[in-house]
């Protein structure tokens, strides 16, 4: 009975640790993966330095594996935001697609 509640306490652990890898958090609140610009704005305020790109990508299913029929060209646009939140903090660098958050990456600030 011990270990299986001993599992049972680290299986939620290990989930709640999980679902907060993928986030940031600005103050009391966080923000996470699949949130558009505008609530990391709201939230986070402006960063400390932001770079736009595009890239393009291609969309769709091919008619054969040979053929690239099917296919279709998008362009989309990266951006990237950088948060340093000082010395004791972390430098986070979020990544947009078209508007929305599809990565957040840490780093130990080098201050």
């Amino acid at each position: 009975m011990k270990k299986q509640m001993l599992l049972i306490i680290v299986l939620l652990g290990s989930v709640l640790t999980f679902s907060e890898a993928f986030a940031m958090r600005c103050g009391t609140k966080l923000v996470h993966e699949r949130d558009s610009q505008v609530r990391v704005l709201k939230t986070c305020g402006q960063p400390e330095y932001k770079h736009t790109y595009y890239r393009e990508v291609l969309t769709g299913y091919p008619v054969s594996y040979r053929e690239h029929q099917g296919f279709t060209k998008d362009i989309i646009a990266i951006d990237e935001w950088y948060y340093d939140f000082g010395p004791s903090g972390f430098l986070y660098t979020l990544i947009f697609e078209n508007g929305t958050l599809v990565d957040i990456e840490t780093e130990r600030s080098q201050r």
